[in-house]
């Protein structure tokens, strides 16, 4: 009877493994045939134990960021931050955001965005980025309701480095070790943990406190590092209510694009052709009427 119990049981392990394999090696195909397909990386990567972030901050913050514009100007800088919209993924630098509106003011402006970047990311940024002197006036972060999916998970299965996460910890954010965190570093796991948190989790209570929490430690680390300056989240399409009124409780300025104008940024001719990008991220002519909309709201 024991035998045969521990036969079973021996038979369902195997039965197991050889499941997980198969689905990972069927999603792995799938995700990575995906993306070279449609343009958006050559990288494949299969291994249980990722990169720390650090590597990635290292490269992209040194080879990959947007270099400032306008430094020959001498009114106060503007700091842009957030993912591929505020970077311009595409686009050639006097087409993006950063660009046009170092232009229309003449003043200095940064750009520390990084594609497939949340607000963690942001954070993450703005500890670790040598100051900026004089400090900026104004702190632009633009919000992308992706974002908070991408707080659990990262963008990218192929993506070679861990997911970047924060805990809090003695009331402050201490960063997660997720290199060897199989729900991110399994093709098969992770396209499962995605399923949820597209389905299921992305727009609850929880998700949204996770996002505060980033956001006030954001405002406060800004306050530690650059005291004058005025920290604003640009929303890019939408942001829920309820997570809207609880950044404004917690003393933080929140401006809608769609709100200051009649433009519908979600037309064709905002878009980049999908040819050129299976995403179709906004071309130069949306951050044209973005610009314009931020100049003019806070006089720049």
């Amino acid at each position: 009877m024991v035998k045969k119990f521990l036969k079973i049981i021996t038979i369902n392990i195997f039965l197991i493994i050889f499941l997980f394999i198969g689905f990972e090696i069927y999603f792995y195909k799938k995700d990575t045939d995906f993306l070279k397909k449609n343009f958006l990386s050559n990288q494949s990567y299969h291994s249980f134990k990722k990169e720390p972030f650090e590597n990635k901050f290292k490269y992209f913050y040194k080879e990959v960021m947007r270099k400032p514009v306008g430094l020959n100007y001498k009114k106060k800088p503007i700091l842009f931050l957030g993912c591929s919209y505020a970077y311009g993924e595409h686009l050639n630098d006097e087409e993006t955001i950063s660009y046009k509106v170092s232009e229309k003011t003449k003043r200095p402006v940064y750009n520390w965005s990084c594609m497939a970047g949340g607000i963690q990311h942001v954070y993450y940024v703005i500890d670790k980025m040598p100051k900026i002197t004089p400090e900026p006036e104004y702190i632009f972060y633009l919000y992308f309701s992706d974002h908070l999916r991408r707080m659990y998970t990262n963008v990218y299965k192929v993506d070679c480095y861990e997911n970047l996460q924060y805990r809090l910890k003695d009331g402050k954010l201490e960063k997660k070790d997720n290199r060897y965190n199989i729900f991110d570093n399994s093709y098969f796991l992770s396209n499962i943990k995605d399923y949820i948190l597209l389905n299921y989790y992305k727009n609850t209570k929880n998700s949204h406190n996770l996002f505060i929490v980033y956001a006030t430690h954001l405002k406060n680390r800004i306050k530690e590092l650059y005291p004058k300056t005025k920290f604003i989240i640009v929303v890019y399409d939408e942001m829920p209510y309820r997570l809207f009124q609880e950044l404004k409780n917690n003393g933080i300025e929140v401006i809608y694009i769609y709100k200051c104008t009649d433009i519908n940024l979600e037309d064709e001719k905002y878009k980049l052709p999908k040819e050129k990008d299976f995403n179709q991220h906004p071309n130069g002519l949306t951050w044209d009427v973005v610009s314009d909309i931020i100049v003019n709201e806070y006089n720049l």
